[in-house]
């Protein structure tokens, strides 16, 4: 017990040097925080979200909460990547809690205690709960399914009990925020003359002929693009363009890779832990002291064990099993105790054959298809190849595997084959149920085993030898940089590759493909200067030096950053008057428009374009040009056309109105429901807009 040994030795004097070393860092921390409170610095907003002040405590019990949420449902402290995922979803609570909430206290919106019974029991049963509480032999939800589950609530353990109180809590504000939705639905409506301008985008098509001449044919050494005419564009549509503050930076990025040294220590401490593993007599705190990421110990039946563990056959108690590679996690698992439960599992997998309708000739038509393919698979053909290409429901894609499954779970006339068989393999006969006719295999027997299982994880890291070799590398960069960039160090070490990151924002969730450099952008946006050069920041398992290029605050176009995007917008329109200056603008002859261009164009043909449907074949998505061909007589050829993909002229050779009707009515009924369906984004995007959100998130995270 090397480890439980460690933590015991010499506790008391320890104690007292690690709470002098923590004063030290949250006393160091402050004073070097661009917020320091020691220097009288207090301002700890987080954000302004809809005029209020939002404190960093009312961020953290968001996170607190998403996290025991995730504890209860899965038994298990997250990780820090795991944090990193809750991040953004407090945020967003936060910003519903109080932008939104801002809005629904303006109607006097709220959800009571009557309507609080009835989204869980009553006749507006909340989704999540109409989908969790359903007969397993009809499909159907059933009431009496979940006014059982809350009697016997009292009766649960205290996580259970946790569990739901914690999502019920969640019900009453999801309510309100669909109440509100179904507010904003009822104004949205959809006039007879809308409806009548659809009908008339979609029905009236063209047939015609069209010249398409792609921006390609005129090389770039053609055109002038200055900076002068970029900076005029850009002048011109501002409103197109992102104005959050932004970035530019260069940076070098040096990864942090195990050595073979650091390797070969990794195995011979596995197998150091594996050995006290199997000795521990508390399974429990040896597994939480060694494992990376803490699973709480559980008892388990086979269809809950681990993916990992399940390569393991005939399990025994105090065994260890692994070290097992999962993903890029090594993984150890060792049985504390076995028993026998009251209630049996079963795996098996399935191919189904539905009917068509409820005739017995339909009927006989699948069953004999099912026999055929029964037979196949008698003959040596693969189940999981023949589920995956008749099975009729979603586990074709997995060779029609169930997985493991308790008693109560499948239809009778299913579940009554399976966990009458005493031995693996195909059932001989079809078997019926209401679903249809299936296929059976028995991948594992019923079995009523239960397993204590405790956890340890780890992953191959750098040892502090390599991590400290590889920073070393890394502060060169950043102190010969600061006299002559980046790129004064590439000079003196051409290997290392220099990585541009145009447009990054203070929220960026990663930068190119470093995850969550929060550090880094902490720099940028509150101490960082145009050309300065960034100490070392640890991001994505990488050493990071940056410079910082350009900066642009809030408002301001990052025109380095769009220079590229723009340049070459610019470009199309300077080639466009160049081909339109070719083939002369009033040209209304398609074939000798095509001659003065050359490159050996052709005029073509297209058929069925409408404004509802404005795709050109080898022109692709061109709205306006389909638009003229609709509008214009027959036989009239358009002026050329500036398009997406190049320069357009476009002739209609026939022009097929569409027919008269007076009933819009579905169609009125089509373009409610498609806006209904936009209208939850659309909220979404204005109450944000609205709260003008300042989001300083980047100063403390």
């Amino acid at each position: 017990m090397a480890l439980i040994g460690k933590i015991r030795e010499k506790t008391g004097w320890t104690i007292g040097i690690i709470a002098f070393g923590l004063i030290l860092f949250i006393i160091g921390g402050d004073i070097m925080s661009p917020n320091s409170i020691i220097k009288g610095n207090n301002d700890r907003n987080l954000a302004v979200i809809a005029g209020q002040k939002i404190p960093i405590p009312q961020y953290d019990a968001e996170m607190n909460e998403l996290k025991y949420t995730y504890f209860l449902n899965t038994g298990k402290t997250p990780t820090a990547a795991e944090d990193e995922q809750f991040s953004p979803q407090a945020w967003n609570s936060l910003i519903f809690k109080t932008a939104f909430q801002k809005e629904f206290d303006a109607l006097g919106l709220v959800v009571g205690k009557e309507e609080q019974i009835d989204i869980v029991q009553g006749r507006n049963i909340h989704p999540a709960i109409f989908q969790s509480f359903r007969n397993q032999q009809t499909g159907q939800f059933d009431k009496a399914m979940i006014i059982n589950y809350l009697q016997n609530i009292p009766k649960m353990d205290q996580k259970q009990q946790a569990i739901w109180y914690n999502f019920e809590k969640q019900l009453a504000p999801d309510r309100l925020r669909l109440k509100y939705e179904a507010l904003i639905k009822k104004t949205t409506y959809v006039t007879t003359a809308e409806a009548k301008r659809d009908y008339i985008a979609q029905n009236t098509k063209a047939e015609a002929k069209f010249l398409f001449i792609p921006y390609s044919i005129i090389p770039d050494a053609e055109i002038q693009l200055t900076d002068a005419v970029v900076s005029e564009y850009f002048d011109k549509n501002k409103a197109k363009f992102p104005t959050d503050a932004s970035a530019n930076l260069e940076y070098v990025a040096f990864p942090i890779i195990a050595s073979k040294a650091d390797t070969v220590s990794f195995f011979a401490e596995l197998a150091e832990i594996k050995k006290e593993f199997k000795e521990s007599t508390d399974d429990s705190l040896y597994s939480a002291l060694s494992a990376e990421n803490p699973i709480v110990p559980s008892w388990m039946n086979p269809g809950e064990l681990p993916k990992a563990l399940t390569k393991f056959s005939n399990l025994t108690k105090d065994s260890v099993y692994g070290p097992v590679l999962d993903g890029t996690t090594y993984k150890m698992f060792k049985i504390g105790n076995a028993k026998n439960d009251t209630a049996f599992a079963a795996r098996a997998s399935h191919i189904l054959f539905r009917w068509d309708s409820e005739s017995a000739e339909d009927k006989a038509k699948a069953l004999a298809k099912c026999k055929d393919v029964l037979a196949k698979i008698k003959k040596g053909d693969s189940f999981e190849m023949m589920a995956s290409q008749f099975g009729t429901d979603g586990t074709a894609q997995q060779g029609g595997d169930l997985g493991w499954f308790g008693q109560g779970r499948m239809v009778k006339e299913f579940e009554k084959v399976v966990f009458a068989a005493t031995a693996k393999g195909l059932i001989p006969e079809p078997v019926q149920t209401q679903f249809g006719y299936h296929i059976l295999k028995v991948t594992e027997t019923k079995t009523n085993k239960k397993y204590f299982v405790s956890q340890i994880d780890k992953t191959i890291t750098a040892g502090e030898e390599t991590r400290d070799s590889v920073y070393s590398i890394a502060e060169k960069v950043s102190i010969v940089a600061r006299d002559g960039g980046i790129d004064a160090y590439i000079k003196t070490n051409p290997t290392v590759q220099k990585l541009f990151a145009p447009n990054v924002t203070s929220s960026a969730p990663a930068i190119n493909n470093l995850q969550n450099p929060k550090e880094l952008l902490r720099w940028v946006f509150t101490e960082g200067k145009e050309g300065d050069v960034s100490s070392v920041f640890e991001i994505s398992d990488n050493f990071v030096v940056s410079s910082l290029k350009n900066k642009y605050d809030k408002g301001k176009v990052n025109i380095e950053a769009m220079k590229y995007q723009v340049s070459y917008q610019v470009a199309n329109e300077l080639k466009a008057a160049k081909i339109i200056e070719k083939i002369g603008a009033d040209n209304t002859n398609l074939d000798d428009a095509a001659k003065k261009v050359g490159n050996n164009l052709v005029v073509s043909q297209a058929s069925d374009l409408s404004v509802a449907n404005p795709v050109f074949a080898s022109a692709g998505y061109e709205p306006e040009a389909a638009a003229k061909a609709v509008g214009l007589k027959v036989n009239t050829t358009s002026k050329p056309i500036i398009g997406n993909g190049g320069v357009i002229m476009v002739q209609p050779t026939a022009v097929s109105k569409a027919p008269e009707t007076t009933d819009y009515s579905m169609l009125k009924s089509s373009l409610l429901n498609a806006a209904n369906s936009r209208n939850e984004y659309f909220i979404n995007e204005a109450i944000r807009e609205k709260a003008e959100i300042e989001d300083n998130r980047y100063k403390y995270f």
